[in-house]
C-alpha cells in the first residue's frame, strides 16, 4: 500500500512539473504552441496550483502539534492499573508506531494481583489525537489458561510529565471487554497509567518470569512510585535463595 502511494505521489509530481514547464515555455514564447492548446495548458496549470495549495493547507497542522512529534511523547512502556473495587489487576503495555505500515500499535500483558501473567492483548486499530493528547483503540486478547478470546474498545488521555524529558508520565482511561465483533460488551473498566522506568521496562522484557512476577506485585503495592535500580536488584536478591522459585516458569 505504501509503495502504491509513493508511485501515485511521484506520478502527480512529474505530471505537474511537465505541465508547468510546457505552459511556461509556451507563454514566454520559447516553444511555439497553438493558442487553443496553450490556453488549455494554462488553465490546467492554474488548477494544479490551486489543488496543491489546498492540499498543503489541509495537511498542515498550522496551530497544533506535529502529529509524529506529539506521538513520540507517548511512545514506550507503560504500567496499567485497573481501578475496580476489590480488584487492582495490573497490565504492562508497549505503545509504538511502525513507519513502514504507518500504524500505531499497542501490545501488552495482563497480570493478577499477585503478579502472575494470565493474558495478552494487542490493538487491531488505533488513532492518536495530537491536539487533545488522546488515544483511541480497538483491541483483542486471549487468556493463557483458557481458549476464551475477548475484545473491546479503549481510550487513554495522557497528562504531561513534570520531568525534564518532556514526555508524558501518566494517563487515565477506560476499556470495554466483551465481543467486539458481535457488538457485545460485558464490562467497562477504568484504568490509570504511569510510564515505566527504563529499568522496569528492561526487566519486563528480558528478566525471568519469576522476576517479572515479583516486579508486577511490587509496582502494584508501591503505585505510583517508580522502581530504582536498587529496588530491582533487591527483588533479584529475594529470588536467589529459593532455587525452586527461580525454576518456575510462567507464561510469557
Amino acid at each position: 500500500m505504501k509503495r502504491r502511494r509513493d508511485i501515485l505521489f511521484y506520478s502527480v509530481i512529474v505530471i505537474f512539473i511537465a505541465t508547468a514547464a510546457v505552459a511556461l515555455l509556451g507563454i514566454t514564447g520559447v516553444l511555439t504552441i497553438n493558442e487553443t492548446y496553450l490556453d488549455t495548458l494554462f488553465k490546467a496549470l492554474i488548477i494544479e496550483l490551486v489543488a496543491a495549495v489546498i492540499g498543503l493547507f489541509v495537511s498542515t497542522n498550522w496551530f497544533g502539534k506535529n502529529r509524529l512529534e506529539a506521538f513520540e511523547e507517548v511512545e514506550g512502556a507503560w504500567w496499567q492499573m485497573i481501578r475496580k473495587p476489590g480488584e487492582n489487576a495490573m497490565g504492562f503495555l508497549n505503545i509504538s508506531f511502525t513507519k513502514e505500515e504507518q500504524q500505531i500499535k499497542l501490545e501488552g500483558r495482563a497480570f493478577t494481583e499477585q503478579g502472575a501473567s494470565w493474558a495478552r492483548f494487542w490493538s487491531i486499530s488505533a488513532a492518536f489525537n495530537a491536539d487533545t493528547d488522546e488515544l483511541y483503540y480497538f483491541w483483542q486478547g486471549d487468556e493463557f489458561q483458557s481458549d476464551e478470546d475477548f475484545s473491546g474498545v479503549g481510550f487513554i488521555r495522557f497528562t504531561q510529565s513534570t520531568d525534564s524529558t518532556g514526555k508524558f508520565g501518566s494517563a487515565t482511561g477506560w476499556f470495554t471487554r466483551g465481543d467486539l465483533f458481535r457488538a457485545e460488551v460485558t464490562e467497562r473498566k477504568k484504568v490509570i497509567y504511569r510510564r515505566a522506568a527504563d529499568i522496569e521496562a528492561e526487566a519486563m522484557e528480558d528478566g525471568s518470569a519469576a522476576l517479572q512476577q515479583q516486579l508486577v506485585a511490587h509496582v502494584r503495592t508501591h503505585w505510583p512510585s517508580r522502581c530504582s535500580q536498587t529496588s530491582v536488584d533487591e527483588l533479584k536478591d529475594e529470588l536467589q535463595p529459593d532455587s525452586g522459585e527461580q525454576g518456575k516458569e510462567l507464561p510469557a
